[in-house]
């Protein structure tokens, strides 16, 4: 009878009952792919394929799963003694969960583990979500974190609404800056060598031109200085120097030759190297000014 409450009235939907159970085993529903479990609950009843009543989703494109797992302690509701219960939820939380209703938290050099009473948190197996009352979103994994953004779609942080800036992409950053640096460094190898062969032929006019001098100035054969012998010694020792000067000249030139053949790119090719290397599906913020 309906006013016995010790009895269950079949088809009466006024009573439900909420009881705990235990997950004995977890199945995919093949027709849907629906999560569902076997449970045993406290009376002893056994309930095969039970279905979760989900807080999330309700759409074909929404959706909002329950972690399970066999062993789990959940609350069922049963609408009446003869249908079959739902999932409402679990009962315990995990251990390293503390709920805190003082939590002290501003330094951003600090990790914030702790969850507020006011705060809205999901957490499976060491991995948390919590969605602080005073402190933002905070995302804590025990292993990886992984954005997996469509085709054509950007991640986008932004500060204080400034959103102008892009991070570089590593591996091409790295190419294109190593490919300028040698081209740097070629540049600056030749100018060395350009510079040690100028101060050689340097010092080959100066000899030259000092040789000159002394013959010119120094008697020849007891003749007084500038005499034609003294002349003809000073032309002697001026041509021997010039084809020393015109092999040096010729060194440079092939040199300069050389320096200005190496591949230099313009400021429009080095632009467009620079470009590339930005990523632009990522937009972050710059300091504001």
């Amino acid at each position: 009878m309906k006013a016995d409450i010790n009895r269950p009235n079949i088809g009466d939907y006024s009573r439900p009952t909420i009881i705990q159970a235990l997950v004995t085993d977890i199945t995919i529903r093949p027709v849907d792919s629906f999560v569902v479990c076997d449970v045993v609950d406290n009376l002893g009843n056994f309930h095969a394929g039970v279905e979760t009543i989900a807080s999330g989703g309700g759409g074909e494109s929404t959706f909002a799963s329950m972690p399970y797992q066999v062993g789990q302690s959940v609350y069922l509701i049963q609408m009446s003694h003869n249908e079959q219960p739902y999932i409402l939820g679990s009962v315990y939380k995990p251990a390293n969960i503390v709920p805190s209703r003082d939590i002290q938290f501003s330094d951003t050099g600090e990790d914030r583990h702790n969850v507020g009473v006011g705060d809205y948190a999901i957490g499976n197996k060491g991995n948390l979500l919590n969605l602080t009352e005073e402190d933002g979103i905070i995302a804590s994994a025990n292993k990886d974190i992984r954005l997996q953004i469509g085709r054509g779609g950007i991640l986008r942080i932004s500060k204080a609404g400034l959103c102008d800036d892009y991070p570089l992409k590593g591996a091409a950053f790295i190419t294109v800056l190593h490919n300028y640096l040698e081209e740097i460094r070629a540049v600056q190898d030749q100018i060395k060598e350009m510079q040690t062969d100028i101060t050689a032929n340097i010092s080959v006019i100066h000899t030259t031109l000092a040789s000159a001098a002394t013959s010119l100035v120094t008697p020849v054969g007891g003749l007084p200085p500038g005499s034609p012998d003294s002349v003809t010694a000073a032309a002697g020792v001026i041509t021997t120097g010039m084809n020393s000067i015109n092999t040096a000249i010729t060194r440079s030139t092939a040199q300069d030759s050389a320096l200005q053949n190496l591949p230099i790119r313009d400021a429009s090719v080095a632009g467009q190297e620079a470009n590339s290397t930005i990523c632009t599906s990522i937009r972050l913020p710059k300091t504001p000014e």
